[in-house]
């Protein structure tokens, strides 16, 4: 094969010619490309998309390029670029004076070029150009091709009927061959078949009966193409191949061990590749409109009479279901449904010629590729020429590994740290070798990461490694949960240690992004399996600093360069990670770094406060839930201990709170219980120990411990809440305001009404008392209701509405004086749906909220979801949910066009106003 028909080495040619128009420039030495780089936007520019049928840019070429077969289609794309352009922009432009530069490269350098080793590439005429001066040197350059065109095509001319004359002769051999097969008749001289083939009467006499059982119509003119594959290669038919020592096609080859790919690789015997390959290249075509030939076939009709005149129905959904199940046992079985398939929408729009002629087209395009494959000897279907035959699952050590499990792999790295990974792929070779493939996950030292980032206890991160081992390398089980399910309780009957993952990593931009889709990031084969969790609600989850902050250098500034991991052996993870410095987020939404302001409220940062909980150090969570204080039944003798472990003593908690004081008594008068009363100066573990005693455990003394633990969360509750209390007094609360007013340079917005006026900063800080415009009024309206029930108390971040404006405006608000569209003053503002931590306190607030994994669509892989998974990772803004008040009668606003000033600044600028006056007078 010489080098223009190496198909690598025509892509690598094309590619050159496309880098050559990044360098043109026009005469002032302005680069050209940025131009044609992109097409116009759609929604800015709509008629060009009217004007211009076929919009190609620079960008589309370059996604291309790795895919063309024939030089002249690159021609033709890349022709049609300065086309576009000069069809519609006017010849005074700029646009298409680049664009005439453009064409001058292609028929100076690029044409001239393809024609070195392409003889027959020309420069394509698109139609009519709006200049007549550039349609006349359109006209006169596609003539003179057309002329040296002639005279070079008439050897090629010759030679191509010579290969009609040969394909004819092989056509009608063909045809004699299969009616000699039909009809039992094995000629002798015919080397092409093999005398032990199953002839083709196996699909229409012996196949009357699918895998399934179920009896079908004959299909008797169904093709067989096993006489086109040759004899010395031949087709494979069976589930597990015959390999025989002295096959000439199967030869030992070292197998590549240390393979980086991006998703995982594709482990199919011959027989499947092919028939992948056929509806690959069938969903390719399509018909003279440009639609795909096969989109009418993808799912059967919803015509309610279709299962009632077709017996057994048929689609391509159907079949590639089947394919993802390997229902089918060899190609013939594919070949009899899809036949099935187009015979069915035959019959039913049988009375529809458009239908039929599609149907048609359809199976002769099948035929075609299917002929094309089966041609093809099994080896071209083998990578390196070595046989990998699919497994489901394999036996090791008496432990039974399937698709989609996690394991540990052996570190040649760290032993003491083995490789995360889930299984994706299994495979034997021919030497009885075990193989999987495995998607690796990394541990926070494995990665490069801000110094100031925080992990979860047992996180990794999802890469996209997917590496190959031996089953020998297998250490045994673990499992990675999604942080999403996570937050929800436990996972339920996994073997090993638990990691947890809510990002991926990606190695080449040092990066993190949030995992929403984790079906996505599963094997097909386990996406639809249901998890079963044990809910855990009201939990929060530990964060702790990044185990290689002793890294950073002494002398790190914000602007250094993102450091690279130190690698290790070729097939391992890194040797070690690294950390850099950068400034501080202001917005932590996800709460990955430790020095932003804000933080999601079920994290609690390292050396934060939090409320005492059972604490669970194994998987650094901490719950507050009583429906968590249900123990499972162990012995009595390490009972003592695994609470002690669980439930932190109250001396203990009390060292993690820094402003919040803790109570080192139980209060005894709200519970009359005799033993806690007597327990009341006691700690809790000396406490739980008492409860034990020396005997066994018993259901009472399980009751006695939950009651004590119950009981103390709910004294330390009161404890806290009192605390809190004495901070809300009127003198505290403003002068928390003044402090935060004064830290701004912003002045406060005068509004008139009386003793009222609006700070510019949101508040942030005990504002109980200072919550209400009109104090007064609402004592008088405590006092004068008769139903002390429908009294609600004041609640932190709900914020009353009386007479007047609010006391905090984020932003000035103007009214159009519509009183459609104007909102009343005395309206009720609900809670957010989510609260942003930098503008509501919401450390009382009992609002619980978890994630919502996102559902994923159809076909999408993995590698899609990691080229969409930074696109949600802002889309963190909420919207205010406002309803109007329930009141008859709304109090309308007390300025009419915008904020209104006061009376006092009126006054002001009136004077001011008068002095000018006099001055100009004077």
């Amino acid at each position: 094969m010489s080098e223009a028909q190496d198909p690598k080495w025509l892509r690598k040619f094309l590619k050159a010619q496309y880098v050559g128009v990044y360098q043109l420039k026009d005469s002032q030495g302005n680069e050209i490309y940025h131009i044609f780089e992109t097409c116009p936007p759609k929604n800015e520019y709509p008629d060009y998309y009217e004007m211009i049928k076929k919009p190609v840019s620079l960008n589309t070429l370059k996604k291309r390029v790795p895919h063309y077969n024939e030089p002249q289609e690159f021609v033709r794309d890349i022709v049609q670029i300065q086309w576009n352009a000069k069809t519609y922009n006017t010849k005074d432009s700029i646009i298409y004076e680049y664009a005439t530069i453009l064409d001058n490269y292609i028929k100076e350098e690029i044409i001239p070029t393809l024609k070195e080793y392409f003889s027959e590439v020309r420069y394509p005429y698109l139609g009519p150009l709006p200049d007549p001066a550039d349609e006349q040197e359109q006209l006169k350059y596609k003539k003179e091709d057309d002329e040296q065109a002639i005279l070079e095509a008439k050897p090629i001319v010759e030679e191509k009927k010579k290969r009609k004359r040969r394909t004819r002769r092989e056509i009608e051999e063909d045809e004699r061959r299969q009616r000699n097969i039909k009809n039992g008749i094995i000629d002798q001289h015919d080397t092409s078949i093999e005398p032990e083939s199953r002839p083709a009467s196996r699909l229409g006499s012996e196949m009357d009966e699918p895998p399934n059982g179920n009896k079908v119509p004959r299909l008797d003119s169904l093709k067989n193409f096993s006489a086109y594959s040759p004899m010395s290669e031949p087709q494979s038919r069976s589930t597990t191949p015959q390999i025989e020592d002295n096959s000439p096609y199967i030869r030992p080859s070292k197998p590549k061990r240390h393979i980086k790919r991006g998703r995982p690789p594709v482990i199919d015997l011959p027989y499947v590749q092919r028939i992948k390959l056929v509806l690959k290249n069938l969903r390719r075509e399509v018909d003279d409109t440009g639609a795909p030939i096969t989109q009418d076939f993808m799912r059967l009709p919803d015509d309610p009479s279709y299962n009632t005149v077709i017996q057994f129905p048929m689609c391509l959904d159907e079949i590639k279901k089947k394919i993802k199940k390997r229902a089918y046992k060899d190609f013939e079985s594919f070949q009899y449904d899809f036949i099935l398939m187009v015979r069915n929408y035959k019959s039913f729009y049988r009375s529809n010629p458009i239908a039929i002629e599609k149907a048609n087209d359809l199976e002769n395009r099948f035929n075609l590729f299917a002929k094309q494959e089966l041609s093809k000897p099994d080896t071209d279907y083998m990578p390196g020429g070595e046989l990998r035959l699919p497994l489901d699952s394999v036996e090791y050590n008496g432990v039974m590994y399937n698709i989609g499990d996690w394991v540990l792999i052996k570190n040649p790295n760290d032993p003491n740290k083995p490789i995360i990974g889930q299984i994706f792929r299994f495979w034997s070779t021919p030497n009885g070798e075990k193989w999987l493939n495995s998607c690796w996950y990394y541990r926070p030292e494995q990665t490069v990461h801000r110094v100031d980032r925080i992990f979860y206890k047992n996180e990794v991160m999802k890469t996209g490694q997917y590496r190959d081992n031996l089953i020998q390398d297998v250490v045994g089980k673990c499992f990675v949960v999604h942080f999403t399910r996570f937050q929800r309780g436990n996972p339920v009957g996994y073997e090993g240690p638990l990691f947890v993952c809510e990002f991926r990593y990606n190695e080449s931009d040092r990066a993190f992004n949030k995992i929403r889709t984790w079906r996505a990031c599963n094997p097909e084969e386990i996406r639809d399996q249901e998890e079963i969790t044990t809910p855990i609600p009201g939990r929060k989850f530990f964060k702790y600093p990044s185990p290689l902050r002793h890294l950073l250098p002494p002398n790190a500034t914000e602007h250094d360069p993102v450091p690279t991991a130190t690698p290790g052996v070729q097939n391992a993870p890194p040797l070690i990670g690294a950390v850099y410095l950068r400034p501080k987020q202001e917005r932590d939404d996800l709460g990955e770094y430790s020095t932003s302001d804000d933080c999601p409220r079920h994290i609690i940062r390292p050396g934060e406060a939090h409320k005492p909980g059972i604490i669970d150090m194994d998987t650094g969570t901490i719950s507050f839930s009583s429906t968590n204080t249900s123990m499972p039944k162990i012995s009595s003798s390490s009972m003592t201990h695994i609470l002690e472990a669980r439930e932190p003593s109250v001396s203990s908690t009390t060292r993690n709170f820094n402003n919040v004081p803790q109570p080192n008594k139980m209060n005894t008068e709200a519970n009359n219980h005799p033993l806690q009363s007597s327990l009341a100066n006691v700690s809790s573990s000396t406490v739980i120990s008492r409860i034990m005693g020396n005997g066994p455990l018993t259901v009472q003394k399980l009751k006695m411990i939950e009651n004590f633990r119950l009981r103390q969360q709910i004294d330390q509750r009161q404890q806290m809440k009192k605390a809190q209390a004495s901070k809300y007094n009127k003198t505290t609360n403003l002068g928390n305001l003044i402090e935060q007013v004064s830290k701004t340079d912003s002045t406060p917005i005068l509004i008139d009404a009386p003793s009222t006026y609006v700070l510019p900063v949101s508040i942030t800080k005990h504002i109980e008392a200072v919550q209400r415009t009109d104090d007064n009024n609402h004592i008088r309206l405590v006092e004068s209701s008769k139903d002390e029930t429908n009294i609600t108390k004041n609640e932190r971040g709900n914020v009353l509405w009386f007479r007047g404006p609010s006391i905090s405006i984020k932003e000035r608000l103007f009214n159009s004086g519509n009183e459609y569209t104007q909102s009343p003053l005395n309206r009720w503002v609900k809670q957010y749906k989510r609260q942003k931590l930098d503008t509501v306190n919401t450390t009382n607030l009992n609002m619980d909220f978890e994630e919502v994994e996102e559902s994923i669509t159809q076909g999408k892989t993995d590698a899609d979801a990691d080229a969409d998974a930074d696109a949600d990772a802002d889309a963190t803004n909420d919207e205010d949910d406002i309803s109007s008040d329930e009141e008859s009668t709304s109090l309308t606003c007390t300025y009419p066009l915008g904020l209104r000033p006061s009376t006092a600044y009126m006054a002001r600028k009136l004077r001011l106003f008068q002095d000018t006056i006099n001055n100009l007078s004077s």
